[in-house]
C-alpha cells in the first residue's frame, strides 16, 4: 500500500496509452513530484490504479468503459487529464484538472483556438496547463561542470527542425529524434552541458500557437546559451532566451556572443536564476498541488 496524499502514477494501460515521445515527457515531469514527497508510479493495468492519489492520464485513447470503472474505483483521486477539452462534459471523475499544453499567448491555430476556450471557460476553473520543463532539481542548476573548451559550439535534439539554419557552422551536435531515437534526460544534460549554445527550435504550429518546448528550459537549466526561433520563449523569459528569426540572425548572435564572452557568462547567470524557479519538473508540479489546494483543499 502506497503512503496516502503522497502518490502519482502514469496510467499507461492498453485501454489509456502514453506513448513514445508524450510519455517520455509526462514520466520526467512526474519525476518532479518526488521533490515534493511524492512516491511515483506507473499503473499499467486498472487494478494497479487503485493505490494512487493522484493519476495522470492521456487522451490518445478514450475508453468510457474503462474511464467509468476507473471512476468508481478511485472515487477519491485526482486526476489529471491531457487534452480531454472535448470531453468536459462527460469526465466521470469527482476530482479532476484539465491539462494541456502552455501558450504564452493565446494559440492563433483554428483547433487550438477552440480547445483553449473550453479551457479557461470551465466552471470551476479546473484547468491549468502542463509545463513540460527541465527534469532536474532546482538546488542541482548552475553546480555541474561544464568543460573549457567545450566540445560543441551548439546543440539540438528533437525532432528535426531548422537543421539547415545550421548549415557552415564547426561542432554542431544535432540529434533528430525520428532518425536516431530518444535521448535520455541524462544524455541530453551531458550534451548541454558540453555546448555553448542551445538551439531552441521549434515547429511551425509551435511558434504559430506560442508554444515553448522543454529544450529550451535544458538549455538554460545547464548553461547555455538559448537561441530560438520562437518569439514566445524570448517573452516567456524577460529576454534570457534569444530570439532569431532566421539562420541569418542565428548566426549573426552566435559572433556576437562568442566576440564578447562576458555576455555569455551573464546570459548562463540569468538562465541558472530563472530555471531554478521556473524551469524544472519540480515548479511544474508544484502548479498542479497549488490548484487541487484551491479546488478541493488537498495538500499542497
Amino acid at each position: 500500500m502506497l503512503a496516502a496524499k503522497y502518490s502519482i502514477a502514469l496510467v499507461d494501460t492498453p485501454q489509456c496509452p502514453c506513448p513514445w515521445t508524450h510519455g517520455v515527457a509526462c514520466r520526467e515531469f512526474l519525476d518532479g513530484w518526488r521533490d515534493h514527497g511524492f512516491q511515483v508510479g506507473e499503473a499499467l493495468s486498472l487494478q494497479e490504479c487503485a493505490p494512487y492519489d493522484w493519476l495522470l492520464l492521456s487522451n490518445h485513447n478514450v475508453d468510457w468503459r474503462f474511464l467509468d470503472a476507473l471512476a468508481a474505483q478511485n472515487p477519491n483521486t485526482i486526476f489529471i487529464l491531457w487534452s480531454y477539452h472535448n470531453h468536459v462534459d462527460r469526465i466521470p471523475f469527482k476530482k479532476w484538472i484539465l491539462t494541456g499544453e502552455q501558450y504564452v499567448e493565446p494559440p492563433t491555430l483554428p483547433g487550438h483556438i477552440a480547445t483553449h476556450a473550453i479551457a479557461l471557460q470551465l466552471p470551476q476553473q479546473n484547468y491549468h496547463p502542463l509545463w513540460l520543463r527541465a527534469n532536474e532539481a532546482p538546488h542541482q542548476i548552475g553546480l555541474y561542470t561544464r568543460p573549457h573548451p567545450p566540445q560543441y559550439l551548439g546543440y539540438f535534439a528533437g525532432s528535426g527542425y531548422k537543421r539547415d539554419w545550421l548549415t557552415g557552422l564547426p561542432q554542431v551536435f544535432y540529434h533528430d529524434v525520428h532518425t536516431a531515437g530518444l535521448l535520455s534526460a541524462t544524455q541530453r544534460r551531458d550534451v548541454a552541458l558540453q555546448s555553448i549554445f542551445a538551439f531552441g527550435f521549434h515547429s511551425n504550429e509551435n511558434v504559430a500557437n506560442n508554444h515553448v518546448t522543454q529544450r529550451v528550459f535544458e538549455g538554460l537549466a545547464y548553461g547555455c546559451v538559448v537561441l530560438s526561433d520562437n518569439p514566445a520563449a524570448a517573452k516567456l523569459t524577460g529576454g534570457i532566451v534569444e530570439y532569431v528569426e532566421n539562420a541569418t540572425a542565428l548566426q549573426e548572435r552566435i559572433k556576437h556572443f562568442l566576440a564578447e564572452p562576458q555576455r555569455i557568462t551573464e546570459k548562463q547567470q540569468a538562465g541558472y536564476a530563472w530555471a531554478k524557479q521556473f524551469g524544472t519538473n519540480r515548479a511544474a508540479a508544484e502548479q498542479f498541488l497549488h490548484k487541487a489546494a484551491e479546488l478541493y483543499a488537498a495538500d499542497p
